[in-house]
């Protein structure tokens, strides 16, 4: 497996294991694994890679879809936002929350990338 896939494998499996933690309220699993997507996040991106999260926007789990249509929606806004108000619209829990808040602050222009510089 090569460095590309393994960041991509620890991106996926960190969104599944923050989204079951964000369900169980467990703060300390989703701050943890909220620290390793960040870091997935930079190094996808820094590589020009990001784009082959788009694989994973149509996983079976809500958490990892809306981590995935979020990071994506610079790249391809109208699939990415389509997912998000797919979820939003649905019947996921608190899920639907993250996906509406998501939609909100996109629109607005108020969405933060961090691992994308302002010049």
């Amino acid at each position: 497996m090569n460095e590309i896939e393994k960041i991509l494998r620890h991106y996926i499996e960190s969104a599944r294991r923050y989204a079951e933690a964000t369900e169980k309220g467990d703060y300390r699993a989703c701050n943890n694994n909220y620290r390793i997507i960040k870091k997935c996040e930079s190094l996808l991106h820094n590589s020009n890679r990001m784009i082959m999260l788009e694989r994973f926007i149509d996983d079976p789990n809500p958490g990892v879809r809306i981590w995935v249509a979020y990071d994506l929606l610079p790249l391809i806004p109208q699939k990415s936002m389509a997912v998000l108000e797919e979820i939003s619209n649905g019947d996921y829990g608190i899920h639907c929350l993250d996906a509406k808040m998501t939609l909100k602050q996109w629109k607005k222009g108020t969405l933060v990338f961090p691992y994308i510089s302002k010049s």
